[in-house]
């Protein structure tokens, strides 16, 4: 074999070394690449994961913060509600701009067994959820031919449920919020406050009259730890809730504490 012959295959061999290790570097590179993207951490305890990685591991990691964001989320129900004043009036009433609700004195008048008007003041700024829901229910005319269905003396009385045949009437509008915490009014004789079930919740179109004062149902002293929310105080015909207590009752349907004779809620406005 001569020169030229050996010089071929010396150059063919090392043409040969020099594409096996470029395909050994080649693929460990790669495999880098790969490992990117699988959360490798680096000698120093930093991370080298994606950031769409690093953003999914944030709520996992650190669950006390993402739960504190929806927590303050839900914090700010109230203040949406207040915050309804607007340049174009007070949805909850009393201002230069007049109250498309109709006002927050109510006038309810009642017939019937015992027969007399019942004249409330609202507390839009102290429970204004429940005061607007209130008002709804008023200015539709749902109350009207209602009865005075639970009747207890030296407790309350409760209307705006039943019909004088002992018919519940579909409430129209979702259960609202307990405001009793927040508005913090007692349950002192001659308040008006919203009636429910034992879901703290679920006030609807129900209400009762409080004929003594009846501190347990408060907020702070209910056995429930939310209490029931007072949203209003009688002015005048107190005589009338009187009168309303003191009559006998009985049971009617299944239902306790109701009135032998009807009292029918006539009307109820607001001015």
């Amino acid at each position: 074999m001569d020169l030229g012959e050996n010089l071929v295959y010396i150059v063919a061999g090392i043409m040969i070394v020099a594409a096996v290790g470029g395909y050994v570097y080649f693929t460990s590179g790669d495999d880098d690449d790969l490992d990117d993207g699988v959360y490798r951490p680096t000698e120093d305890g930093s991370s080298e994961g994606t950031a769409s990685q690093d953003t999914f591991d944030d709520p996992v990691t650190d669950p006390e913060d993402f739960t504190e964001d929806l927590y303050d989320g839900a914090d700010t129900s109230d203040e949406t509600v207040d915050s309804g004043v607007n340049d174009m009036g007070d949805p909850t009433g009393g201002n230069d701009m007049g109250d498309p609700t109709g006002g927050n004195t109510v006038t309810m008048k009642v017939a019937g067994a015992v027969e007399g008007t019942i004249t409330i003041k609202l507390e839009p700024t102290r429970a204004p959820v429940t005061v607007e829901n209130f008002k709804k229910y008023a200015n539709d005319g749902f109350y009207s031919g209602l009865i005075f269905h639970r009747v207890i003396n030296g407790f309350m009385v409760q209307g705006g449920g039943f019909d004088s045949n002992m018919v519940q009437k579909t409430p129209t509008y979702s259960p609202i919020v307990n405001e009793a915490a927040t508005s913090k009014m007692a349950n002192s004789r001659g308040t008006i406050a919203m009636a429910r079930t034992s879901d703290p919740n679920s006030a609807t179109s129900q209400f009762y009259i409080n004929h003594a004062d009846n501190p347990s149902l408060d907020w702070d002293k209910c056995a429930d730890g939310y209490g029931y929310c007072v949203f209003g105080t009688v002015t005048s015909g107190m005589e009338i809730v009187d009168a309303i207590a003191n009559l006998p009752t009985g049971s009617d349907g299944g239902h306790s504490d109701v009135p032998t004779n009807d009292v029918i809620i006539s009307s109820v406005s607001l001015s």
